[in-house]
């Protein structure tokens, strides 16, 4: 299994994305971290499983229930 490596720029994102989820409800932003630690963990179980590749061959993961996608 491949190790995670989140770049600079994701990190922000998710960071940015916190407090602007749990403003837009109580809690919210704890289901978009939560979502995004669940993607981390199915990813490298199953790199393939997310077939929509891009012309630059990047899958999209997308978060349940959140509209992130954790592009990989």
């Amino acid at each position: 299994m491949n190790p995670v490596m989140m770049h600079d720029g994701a990190a922000a994102d998710l960071r940015d994305g916190f407090p602007d989820y749990e403003g837009q409800r109580n809690g919210l932003g704890g289901q978009l971290r939560t979502a995004f630690e669940s993607a981390l963990g199915r990813i490298p179980e199953n790199p393939r499983a997310y077939a929509n590749e891009d012309d630059q061959g990047n899958r999209f993961c997308p978060l349940h229930r959140i509209v992130y996608s954790i592009v990989y």
